[in-house]
């Protein structure tokens, strides 16, 4: 019969030709694409070629990548024309955007001459049907070259398929030859992580060489049509991929993702196979494809990546070894993330985990933990602990508790919080797993060692295995104390925390940076100059930030599917007018600041007159007080007390009177039009605050009272006594004649001597002052606001109004809470005193617990005299509360948290915005009110968070609460403005660098 030349050609490889005698049947499937073959005779119509020659290139999961295997068959060992044209009919050709060069490939060549004693069919049609037919549905967008690695899937039908065989490890045949048959024995698998990931980065590097040698053959080829789209995608966007993971939330934010993306459905599988399959499946159409895609690949090289067998599909989730916890899959893509920055290609060991509040960034860390333990050689240098630190010990606690919820028993008896002022030996310390201590303690070693007073019992010192620092914000400020002891500790791996890494500005990532290892310029200038342009991020730093940065939002999906289980979270805001009265304290507290900058600038040296540092702290200490007043007037009290004279506290109490045909507070905000919209959404509350015949519910502003105590105060500093001549005597009286003043003691004195040998009636005391004729016929005892307030507090029927459901009264200075101890005096004669700001948090907060009374409901402030004021307004509601603030003790705090969760009847959390608005998780509350906003929104973004985060089942409300001060206008200008360049620099702004 005569001889035929079949011709298989395809794009990008090598030419295969076919000489086959008759009845021969070349079997063949390529791996990563399928050949459309292209038969060709020859002119004579002869079909009598002599030997296939199999040409196979590496395939990253399957072979190693040392070379190539070259197979001959024979004419004997060839089958009939029929078999011939079903092989062919099988081979079919890949969608042209395939990537050939991350995949491998399977060249045939027709080569007459060869020698014919290569192969036989037998043995191909052996290892052909090892390799079924399926590979039409191999994902084209599988990254890197396959390997015969054991830690690969050779099996796989696309990127969601992942085979637990362990036959995939023992030998394999490659071909038989005269002698015998010849095996290849793979390479053992990858146990650890450590021994993955330079396996990856091999086929990696390989994968992109052969990627750059595939586009320089297309230029080459004179029917060049271009470079793929995937190609150009892999050039102008590798970078852009990476940082478009970086995300930041927005202001006033309505988290609808809910509303276009389906929750994860509930899945139910125990191999890798299984779940990726329905996982698969599970994805949504309409869903972004070329995340979805990226996705896929991350997780499956994730689930590999901890090494051969230490991680388990378990029913849509994923159980690393050494964790009870399963990780849900965007999890596990950001702890193998965290892998590959502990065995970095460049850069520093660590990085910068910064998904937002309630992603779970604790379990994830506990899975880098417990997912690249030290060895042997890292003991060496090393001790074997992870050291995290926290801001406090509350969360210290907390961290304990979650590594004993989460981690397998290895863990849990292998944890310890340190405190320095413990009994505990170092050695005990340093044979833990993980070492939890504060920043408080951190500063403490470090004044011991500047005063060379450490001992050998101190750890802190060591050289740990890994360093987490949680709450990493905590070091944003460059000279900050914190940030530089906290940099100088010494670890192998570095790894910082924060759901809000940037607030203020994009040179806040300098701290990170240093921390993690970078040798980076700590003087702003300088870095704005290298790393920005116009001050936004440039390329250079865009590079670095997508490097050691890892970051999602909640708003995020992952294969097609919201990322956490939570319901919407919406953010409103309120705002409020001051009322008449606080409009005119308002100016006149404005006023007095710039006057008194004017008299310290006057004593500066010219030097310091006009330092940038001098001008900051006045701008500081006025916005203090700004913002304390138009959160509550007490707060000023400290303010007013420091004034020279009682004529300027005089000129207060006139602009005052001036208010007195005045409204209540309530209604006063209502007469504005929009503060009365808003408002009238909350009827319900707006009906409660009417019902309360207290003061403090939006009442008349009654502060005169308060104002002539403090003015009695300053008359008081401002003289002498006439007999003793101290200043600013303790327990003064006025006379009624001559207006001067005597302490207590010494007007006892003069009042015993001139009844010494005479009557009563007889006693006519002359004023001992110079030159004044005023007899002691009548003296009154100055009112001073401290005597007011030691009178109320020696009242035995006085009672703390402000008590929460724990017992807790917060704790102040005397000179900051006299109002206060006032207004809760049981004579009643001075009332509590309401302003806008309350009055619109309490209407919320009443309609809130009215509609919903299953609801909780935290509320943060910036001033504890606001919150005492408030608590007062709870406790006359008769609605259960508990205080987190930071002057309270750790027990406390900790009992606080135990009660608002446990106990139904304690509705309302008050907390500090920088106390109570990081690293708690609440989810018992789904309500927040931000009665003080803040100069930058990540700290709101942090205190909102607490609650809408993993384990929340309810809606989750967010309201803050705005007056129409110029200061609160400043406030919200600034956070627009930081928010620009923050975004600019996370790439929130949508720009492709």
């Amino acid at each position: 019969m005569a001889d035929q030349d079949i011709t298989i050609k395809h794009e990008d490889h090598d030419i295969a030709a076919i000489s086959q005698e008759p009845n021969a049947t070349p079997e063949f499937i390529n791996k990563k694409e399928q050949i459309s073959p292209i038969v060709q005779t020859t002119s004579n119509g002869a079909q009598s070629p002599e030997h296939l020659h199999i040409k196979e290139e590496p395939d990253t999961v399957d072979k190693p990548c040392q070379g190539t295997t070259d197979q001959s068959l024979g004419p004997g060992d060839l089958g009939n024309n029929d078999e011939v044209a079903t092989c062919l009919d099988t081979v079919k050709q890949e969608p042209s955007e395939h990537d050939a060069a991350t995949s491998g490939c399977v060249a045939a060549e027709l080569n007459p001459g060869m020698c014919q004693e290569a192969i036989g069919l037998s043995n191909i049609e052996k290892r052909l049907r090892k390799r079924p037919d399926k590979r039409q549905n191999y994902d084209a967008n599988d990254d890197g070259e396959r390997e015969q690695d054991s830690d690969s899937d050779s099996n796989s039908d696309s990127e969601f398929e992942c085979s637990d065989d362990a036959s995939k490890h023992a030998t394999r045949e490659s071909g038989d030859t005269s002698n015998g048959k010849h095996k290849i024995r793979r390479r053992p698998a990858a146990r650890t992580a450590r021994e993955y990931i330079p396996r990856l980065y091999q086929r990696e590097d390989k994968a992109w060489a052969k990627q750059e040698h595939s586009q320089k053959k297309r230029k080459a080829d004179a029917m060049n049509i271009g470079p793929t789209k995937r190609s150009k995608m892999a050039d102008a966007g590798a970078l852009s991929e990476i940082l478009n993971s970086l995300e930041h939330d927005s202001t006033g934010a309505i988290d609808n993702a809910q509303q276009f993306c389906p929750m994860m459905p509930d899945i139910s599988a125990d191999t890798h196979q299984k779940q990726f399959e329905l996982l698969s499946r599970s994805i949504p159409a309409g869903a972004d494809t070329r995340r979805t895609k990226t996705q896929r690949r991350d997780l499956k090289e994730a689930a590999k990546i901890f090494g051969y067998k230490r991680v388990k599909a378990l029913d849509g989730k994923w159980l690393l070894e050494g964790m009870e916890t399963p990780l849900y899959s965007y999890q596990l893509t950001a702890a193998a993330w965290m892998m590959k920055r502990e065995f970095p290609r460049a850069g520093p060991c660590g990085g910068l985990i910064a998904d937002d509040m309630g992603l779970g960034k604790t379990i994830t860390s506990l899975a880098c933990v417990a997912g690249n333990p030290p060895e042997s050689d890292d003991l060496k240098t090393y001790i074997q602990g992870t050291l995290v630190i926290v801001p406090n010990m509350e969360i210290a606690e907390q961290w304990e508790s979650e590594v004993k919820k989460h981690c397998d028993e290895l863990f849990k008896k292998s944890v310890l919080v340190y405190q320095s002022k413990s009994k505990i030996p170092a050695h005990v310390y340093e044979a833990q797993r993980i070492v939890i201590a504060t920043t408080r303690e951190v500063l403490a070693y470090f004044r011991r060692v500047q005063k060379e007073n450490t001992t050998t019992e101190e750890i802190l010192g060591n050289n740990w295995y890994r360093i987490i620092l949680d709450e990493a914000h905590s070091i944003k400020n460059l000279k900050s104390l914190t940030k530089q002891n906290i940099c100088e500790l010494k670890a192998k791996y570095r790894w910082a925390l924060s759901g809000t890494p940037l607030s203020n500005s994009v040179t806040e990532i300098i701290p990170y940076l240093r921390f993690i290892g970078f040798d980076m310029h700590e003087r702003k200038n300088k870095f704005r100059q290298e790393y920005m342009h116009e001050n936004k991020a440039n390329e250079k730093l865009e590079t670095i930030i997508s490097m050691v940065m890892y970051r999602r939002t909640k708003h995020d999906t992952f294969l097609g599917h919201t990322m956490i289980d939570v319901p919407p979270s919406q953010t409103h805001d309120i705002w409020v007018p001051l009322t008449d009265e606080e409009e005119a304290i308002y100016a006149f507290v404005q006023d007095f600041c710039v006057q008194e900058d004017k008299k310290k600038a006057d004593k500066m040296t010219p030097e310091n007159k006009w330092s940038k540092d001098a001008d900051n702290k006045k701008i500081r200490r006025r916005n203090m007080y700004m913002r304390g007043l138009i959160s509550h007037p007490y707060n000023i009290e400290r303010l007013l007390q420091t004034m020279d004279e009682p004529c300027q506290l005089q000129e207060l109490r006139d602009k005052i009177q001036q208010c007195n045909d005045s409204k209540p507070v309530l209604d006063q905000i209502l007469a504005n039009s929009d503060a009365r919209q808003t408002l009238e959404k909350y009827k319900s509350g707006l009906d409660r605050m009417r019902g309360f015949s207290n003061n403090a519910f939006g009442g008349r502003f009654m502060f005169d009272g308060h104002l002539e105590a403090i003015q009695q105060e300053l008359i008081a500093k401002n003289t002498q006594c006439v007999e003793c001549s101290a200043s600013n005597p303790e327990k003064p009286f006025k006379l009624y004649e001559c207006h001067h003043m005597s302490c207590c003691d010494c007007l006892g004195r003069m009042t015993q001597r001139q009844l010494s040998g005479q009557s009563s009636r007889a006693v006519r005391t002359a004023c001992p002052v110079n030159g004044c004729n005023a007899l002691f016929s009548s003296v009154s005892r100055l009112r001073t606001l401290s005597v007011i307030a030691a009178e109320a507090l020696r009242d035995k029927s006085y009672s703390p109004l402000d008590i929460d459901n724990n017992g807790v009264v917060l704790r102040r200075d005397h000179d900051q809470i006299g109002c206060f101890v006032a207004s809760c005096a049981p004579s009643g004669e001075f009332p509590m005193l309401p302003n806008a700001r309350l009055t619109a948090a309490m209407t919320v907060l009443l309609s809130w617990l009215t509609d919903y009374p299953e609801d909780k409901v935290i509320v943060f402030t910036q001033n504890v005299t606001t919150a005492k004021v408030l608590g007062c307004m709870l406790n006359h509601a008769k609605i259960g509360f508990v205080y987190y603030y930071g002057c309270m003790g750790t027990t406390k705090k900790t009992m606080a948290l135990d009660t608002f969760k446990s106990e139904g009847n304690t509705k309302v959390f008050l907390a500090g915005l920088k106390c109570g608005g990081q690293s708690l998780n609440i989810v018992c509350a789904n309500r927040v009110i931000i009665i003080d906003p803040w100069w930058n929104v990540t700290s709101e973004l942090q205190a909102a968070g607490r609650t809408n985060r993993i384990g929340q089942k309810k809606n989750c409300w967010v309201v803050r609460i705005f007056t129409t001060a110029a200061t609160d206008n400043r406030i919200v200008e600034l956070q627009e403005l930081k928010s620009e360049e923050i975004d600019h620099a996370l790439q929130d702004d949508g720009h492709i660098p």
